[in-house]
C-alpha cells in the first residue's frame, strides 16, 4: 500500500486513479463534519462534494512538510462554513420576498388563498 506523500505525487503527475485511493480514509471524516455543522445528509453530500473539488484543484499547494489529514480537515470547516454563509444570505432573500406586497390586494378569501399558495410554491422552489 502506498504512503500519502507517493499517492500525491502520483496525482499530481497526472494519474487520478490515485485520487479516490487518496482520499479513501477521509470520505467519512468529511462527510461527517458536514453532517455536524448542517444537520442535514444531502447538504453534507454537498460540502463533501465541494471538499473534493478544492483539494483536487489545490493538491500542489499542499506542503508535504504538514499533516494531510489536517489540511483536508480545515478544508472541510471552510467549505461548511462557506456552504453557511450562502445558505444563510438564501433564505435572508426568501424572507425579504415574504415582505412584499403581492401587487394585487384583494379581501376575496378565494383570492387571498390562491395569491398564498402561489407564494408557498415559490418558496419551495427556491
Amino acid at each position: 500500500m502506498k504512503n500519502e506523500e507517493e499517492l500525491i505525487e502520483e496525482v499530481l503527475d497526472g494519474n487520478f486513479d490515485s485520487f479516490a485511493a487518496l482520499l479513501h480514509p477521509y470520505r467519512q471524516l468529511i462527510l461527517n463534519i458536514g453532517y455536524r455543522m448542517t444537520g442535514n445528509y444531502e447538504e453534507a453530500k454537498e460540502i463533501s462534494q465541494e471538499v473534493l473539488l478544492k483539494i483536487f484543484r489545490h493538491l500542489k499547494s499542499f506542503k508535504k512538510c504538514h499533516c494531510f489529514k489536517n489540511w483536508i480537515y480545515k478544508t472541510t470547516i471552510n467549505c461548511g462554513r462557506d456552504f453557511l454563509k450562502k445558505r444563510s444570505k438564501h433564505l435572508k432573500a426568501v424572507k425579504s420576498q415574504e415582505t412584499f406586497p403581492s401587487g394585487r390586494e384583494t379581501s376575496e378569501p378565494e383570492d387571498r388563498y390562491l395569491i398564498l399558495e402561489i407564494r408557498e410554491n415559490i418558496k419551495r422552489c427556491l
